[in-house]
């Protein structure tokens, strides 16, 4: 994390990255029991192209408001 700096917003960038890498191995899992098991069974008309869209949705709104409170909360502890 040396190479980023010390500034409160790269320390921030650092731990939403580290957290989207490490939701990155539960997507498929995710995906199947989402997607393939309920579209079977019938429980739910969600498209893939939906579902991807959702997921892009969720991190777009993650980027947008939780990496400001994520620099506030980092502020308030430094």
């Amino acid at each position: 994390m040396s190479w980023l700096g010390p500034s409160v917003w790269s320390s921030a960038a650092f731990l939403f990255t580290v957290g989207v890498v490490l939701t990155l191995p539960g997507l498929p899992l995710e995906w199947y029991h989402q997607f393939r098991l309920e579209q079977r069974s019938g429980l739910t008309p969600t498209t893939q192209r939906l579902w991807w869209l959702d997921r892009l949705k969720g991190l777009l709104l993650g980027l947008a408001l939780g990496y400001p409170l994520l620099v506030l909360v980092l502020k308030l502890v430094e």
